[in-house]
């Protein structure tokens, strides 16, 4: 029978945001755990205290981090939740020009899109700045050669536009999705795997986003499917990186 970490429940009964009961604490967490089935008991006791506001992340093993991933909406009618200003929300906003009336109905299908696009590679980007913040020289000693190469060679081609500013101060802000998640694959251990605690789905989650990142970036529209699927994606991988960052 599977049982709660007592380190991990001494933690959460005796925090000082906790106000019920023990029971009341345990009946929280089974409750979490039975509206998110494939979850461990540990996982749902993360949750329990995260939307009071404190973590408990050191306590999770490889497995609850694991079932974590599994969440699809971890916000209940039964339970108040404190994460709303945490979660990604996209309100879509229909834009309509007085020209080019062909396309407008599928640039605004794609617009929304494109907002977990952005989520996506800037969070990726943030926390492998926040992972090698202490280094000052980290990209030349972590970056691949072929991510460094092509940062160079799109940095180095928009210097012929000399009336755009520039796109930041560091050479990660020259390079997309692929090459961010070469910079975590080639340090992984030790720098990520605590982030990323399952790199064969971090690589697959990328692989399958990569695509539909393209056809946004050349305009091309996207399918319900191909939109579902990068939103689910950006999900999962945002949620690690707030779960474990």
């Amino acid at each position: 029978m599977e049982r709660l970490d007592k380190k991990l429940f001494e933690h959460i009964k005796n925090h000082k945001n906790i106000k019920i009961t023990t029971q009341a604490i345990r009946n929280e967490i089974s409750k979490i755990r039975n509206l998110n089935p494939g979850i461990t008991l540990n996982a749902a006791a993360y949750l329990f205290a995260k939307r009071r506001g404190f973590k408990v992340t050191r306590y999770l093993n490889p497995e609850d981090r694991q079932s974590l991933q599994q969440v699809q909406n971890i916000h209940t009618s039964n339970i108040q939740s404190k994460e709303t200003k945490d979660s990604v929300k996209v309100k879509k906003k229909t834009i309509n020009p007085t020209f080019g009336k062909r396309f407008v109905a599928e640039a605004n299908a794609n617009a929304e899109a494109y907002l977990y696009v952005y989520i996506l590679e800037n969070s990726l980007r943030k926390i492998i700045q926040d992972t090698f913040s202490s280094d000052s020289n980290w990209w030349n000693k972590k970056a691949p050669t072929k991510v460094k190469e092509h940062a160079d060679f799109i940095k180095n081609a928009e210097k012929k536009h000399d009336w755009l500013s520039a796109r930041g101060n560091q050479p990660i802000y020259y390079i997309g999705l692929d090459d961010l998640f070469a910079i975590i694959s080639k340090n992984y251990n030790p720098y990520f795997k605590r982030i990323f605690t399952d790199q064969g789905n971090l690589r697959t989650w990328i692989n399958e986003c990569v695509p539909i990142r393209n056809l946004l970036a050349h305009n091309i529209l996207i399918s319900k499917e191909e939109k579902q699927n990068l939103i689910i994606r950006t999900k999962y991988i945002c949620t690690l990186i707030e779960n474990n960052g």
